[in-house]
């Protein structure tokens, strides 16, 4: 019997020496590079810049957004007065911007109140027929350039300054003193920004006939330019390609109307009872200034076949109004964008209108003039001018999945790259200076179609088993947790380039999958976690499994043996404790 012992203990050490060989093998296995957190928002900083009187209203916002992993500062503009120098309150608040932009890594600044207590920046970029000089908060944003660098009080002046139109910051403003209005605005972004609904992808297009063919207006003869094409763009490369539904409303009346198919004539009527049927986005082109956005019809010709705006022949008839926005007020209110002129143009505007009574959650327009590029033609994209804003937005809001700030900042990016003067002419200059430094968001800047989503957790490390067989399928497990509640789903990289996704679990509950292996190698497992908006997590560590390249020399029945008899194993244990054996080979 003692003999029998003895040689079961020396084939167990056998094996386990073998199997130590295994797990030094292991421990040489080198594991892949982890990929980077593609989200990149959960270390982004968040400034508030606001009044000592709406402190209070944005608290519940702040919370809101840290819980996505914002890190949020409040700033109230006695605190900058008192910290900071400079010859005006838009300066000093600039300066602290400068001062905290890379300590606090800022991303977003929203300025919360109106441009009575929280200015714009006055800018007097070149002096030209039409223009002289605009307000803007893209002072905000770049924080680079040098915006008054000859030091006359003059900000922004072609030849002088040094604006070098980088947007560094995304700035946004809710455009309100009111306490509860303030409070209500903030509540209408934290519902839209939750919101995963199928409303979501409902876009409204408006686009009415800026010029006709041959119109003489204003020392310039235009070409024909039908705002639809604008639409038309937007929904062939950006929505269709993401599944968006669509109604368009384009030029019905009149001499030479649009040629774009569409759903309803463009009317003042047909807007204000197709507004509130939940849509996410509306992208509006016409005429405007601060009180209106308007359609040119060509009414009636006197037999020449030229429209001419002398002759009476042009008439402006309403698409939207500054007071239809307490009547479009409602629960839902979806981000527009206004590609006409000056709707955003001084204090009380039609962009503050329609935040301010919940017929907007986000209002992108500009403070001056919308202008075309020199040419004063549109076919598509690569023409430039506020049109081209208006598609890069899009562009980056939807196609890109940015948010409303970023989407526009990178569409100025874009601009400033692509569509600037490349010689002196006034006009020109102003034109670009206009579309970059005008064009503002009134809204959170941080705003994106849908919620911002921080990435699940890291995995636990795959648990199954470190040895198998070829051929034979093995179960595996793990779990994540989502910070957001959303649900979860695995994929499993089995180390041999394969790869298994699997469904959808609840947040924390133990995800399973099996696989076989057809090679005798060392295989490192590891698993990634990816929540329901495409947010993934960090790899997990591997759990290695090795497939035997050795023969055994104990058969099957022996193992069987040992299996089959689990008491022997307490005693060898004993044995190898108590006593040393001298074995003789």
């Amino acid at each position: 019997m003692k003999k029998i012992v003895l040689f079961i203990v020396f084939i167990l050490l056998f094996q386990m020496s073998i199997a130590g060989a295994f797990y030094h093998d292991i421990s040489q296995v080198i594991q892949n590079n982890t990929h980077e957190n593609i989200c990149s928002l959960q270390n982004a900083n968040y400034v508030i810049i606001t009044t000592s009187d709406l402190e209070d209203a944005v608290q519940d916002f702040k919370t809101w957004k840290e819980y996505p992993g914002f890190s949020v500062e409040i700033i109230t503009i006695q605190w900058i007065l008192d910290n900071y120098i400079g010859l005006d309150l838009p300066e000093q608040i600039r300066n602290f911007l400068i001062d905290k932009y890379e300590e606090w890594k800022i991303d977003y600044v929203l300025i919360v109140g109106t441009r009575n207590n929280i200015p714009m920046r006055r800018c007097d970029p070149i002096i030209w027929d039409f223009g002289e000089y605009l307000y803007s908060d893209f002072y905000y944003s770049d924080i680079t350039g040098n915006w008054d660098l000859d030091g006359d009080g003059k900000y922004a002046e072609y030849g002088d300054d040094d604006v070098d139109f980088i947007p560094e910051i995304s700035v946004g403003r809710i455009p309100s003193d009111n306490k509860d209005t303030v409070a209500q605005i903030c509540e209408n972004i934290m519902q839209y920004g939750s919101d995963t609904g199928s409303w979501k992808k409902n876009v409204l297009l408006l686009g009415a006939i800026s010029y006709y063919q041959d119109l003489e207006s204003y020392g310039w003869v235009y070409d024909r330019s039908d705002c639809a094409t604008i639409m038309e763009k937007c929904r062939i490369d950006i929505f269709d390609p993401e599944d968006f539904n669509y109604v368009r409303m384009y030029e019905a009346e009149g001499i030479r109307p649009s040629t774009y198919d569409y759903e309803y004539p463009l009317e003042h009527s047909n807007v204000l009872s197709e507004w509130k049927n939940n849509y996410a986005i509306v992208n509006m082109v016409g005429h405007s200034n601060e009180q209106l956005a308007a359609r040119w019809i060509w009414d009636h010709d006197d037999g020449d076949n030229k429209p001419e705006v002398g002759e009476g022949e042009l008439i402006y008839k309403d698409i939207l109004t500054r007071r239809d926005s307490q009547i479009l007020s409602m629960e839902k209110p979806p981000i527009v964008f206004s590609g006409g002129c000056s709707q955003l143009h001084g204090p009380n505007n039609m962009g503050r209108s329609f935040i301010e009574n919940n017929a907007a959650v986000a209002y992108i327009g500009t403070t001056d003039l919308g202008f075309y590029n020199i040419t004063r033609v549109w076919n598509d994209e690569s023409d430039g001018g506020f049109a081209s804003i208006d598609y890069y937005f899009f562009y980056y809001l939807i196609s890109q999945d940015q948010t409303c700030g970023d989407a526009l900042s990178n569409s100025k990016l874009y601009f400033s790259n692509h569509f600037m003067f490349d010689e002196y002419n006034p006009e020109w200059i102003y034109r670009c200076y206009s579309t970059l430094m005008g064009t503002t968001l009134y809204g959170d800047p941080s705003l994106g179609l849908y919620p911002i989503s921080n990435p699940p957790s890291k995995p636990s490390t795959p648990n199954g088993p470190n040895f198998g067989r070829i051929n034979i399928n093995y179960q595996f497990t793990t779990s994540s947790i989502d910070p957001n509640g959303d649900q979860t789903r695995y994929l499993f990289d089995w180390g041999d380039g394969n790869t298994t996704i699997t469904e959808y679990f609840p947040p924390g509950e133990t995800a399973g999958e099996s696989y076989k292996w057809s090679k005798k190698e060392n295989f490192n497992i590891r698993v990634r976690a990816q929540d329901e908006y495409g947010v993934w997590s960090e790899w997990s560590d591997p759990l290695t499994i090795s497939m035997p390249k050795y023969k055994s020399y104990i058969n099957k029945s022996f193992l069987n043996f040992l299996e089959n008899h689990p008491c022997l194993f307490p005693l060898i244990h004993q044995l190898l404790k108590l006593q040393k054996y001298s074995i003789q080979i």
